[in-house]
């Protein structure tokens, strides 16, 4: 029997659930790891030198990293380096190991663990791979069973096509898959944002852009629904696109804004209606151009009550930390501008 969906709210919880489910892969089992990022640190070694045990042991290994051109400026951007090297060494040398480097920008960040013996485990949602991320704010979900199996053939682009609403109490995949031409991110958003019985929403979210606000929040403001918006209060990066795109909300009557202490990483939409919260939209995608009309991506409408009320809650400490965001707000427009085309 499948265990439930299991939220993990920690980049330590993340790794470890990883790593338990690379030591249990045997001969015969796929594996797949994909990342954005890929970078040094004791927890990314520990990862790989799981993977490539588990490829001695004879399962199928593969580790996917973006290799485009897409990565390579926030890199630049952020001043970090990659382990990709690394990983081609690996493939290079051991048998069943295969390093798979993406020609096509996927944003995207999963482990799925394929099993001659027992089920499927998908371990998805927003987390990239290196030491640096340990302290950030972020959400990932364990997977088993069916589920997982959803998991693993959106991502190939064989699940079944998104359609709104959700199915209750389970979780559907919506995603983009840019190997396949699928493009389903914004039209969930856009789904989402139009629904008649959604009057609130609440945003945990670690970049906006002016694509996000007029594709996306504009569509449910302009219906009178409160929106209510984290950011991180300091940003990694797109710190000003972040607050150049704030700026065109700030002041309206159902926008209202909070800036989050610590470095938010996640991506989520807490939907409500009348009787509650109806649906939570979780994934890897960000409210910007490059997430909804171009990266590979993978959400999921929650309905499944007992995920769906741990990522509101964990939402909801959050923002207990958070403070509001007074306008005017002050960024360097140039460096705003430079932001928003670049990522």
């Amino acid at each position: 029997m499948s265990s439930a969906p299991r939220l993990i709210q920690s980049y330590d919880g993340a790794v470890e659930a990883i790593q338990t489910e690379i030591d249990r892969s045997q001969a015969g089992d796929w594996v797949r790891l994909s990342v954005w990022i890929l970078e040094p640190g004791e927890t990314s070694e520990a990862v790989l030198a799981g993977l490539q045990a588990a490829a001695e042991r004879g399962a199928t290994v593969e580790v996917s990293v973006d290799g485009t051109n897409a990565s390579l400026v926030q890199r630049l951007w952020e001043r970090t380096v990659t382990l990709l090297p690394r990983v081609r060494k690996i493939a290079a040398e051991v048998e069943n190991f295969t390093c798979v480097e993406r020609d096509k920008p996927d944003h995207s960040k999963y482990a799925i663990f394929r099993r001659t013996e027992g089920p499927t485990v998908a371990v998805w949602g927003g987390i990239n791979m290196g030491d640096r991320f340990r302290p950030w704010r972020d959400f990932v979900v364990r997977l088993e069973g069916s589920l997982a199996d959803e998991v693993a053939e959106k991502i190939q682009g064989e699940g079944e096509p998104f359609v709104y609403p959700p199915k209750p109490e389970t979780l559907t995949l919506v995603a983009n898959v840019p190997t396949h031409d699928q493009f389903e991110i914004l039209p969930a958003f856009e789904a989402l944002m139009s629904d008649p019985e959604v009057t609130r929403l609440r945003f945990a979210m670690a970049y906006l852009d002016r694509t996000g606000v007029e594709k996306v929040l504009r569509l449910a403001l302009d219906r009178g629904v409160r929106v209510e918006f984290m950011l991180p209060k300091l940003a990694n990066v797109y710190q000003d696109s972040n607050l150049m795109a704030l700026e065109t909300l700030l002041g309206e009557e159902n926008f209202h804004a909070v800036g989050c202490p610590h470095m938010l990483h996640a991506k989520v939409a807490l939907a409500y209606g009348k009787e509650g919260l109806k649906s939570v939209f979780f994934g890897s995608a960000n409210l910007k151009r490059y997430s909804l009309l171009y990266l590979g991506e993978v959400n999921a409408f929650v309905t499944e009550p007992d995920l769906a009320k741990s990522l509101e809650d964990a939402v909801n400490a959050l923002y207990a930390e958070s403070e509001p965001i007074p306008g005017p707000v002050k960024y360097w427009r140039l460096k705003a501008v430079v932001e928003e085309k670049l990522g």
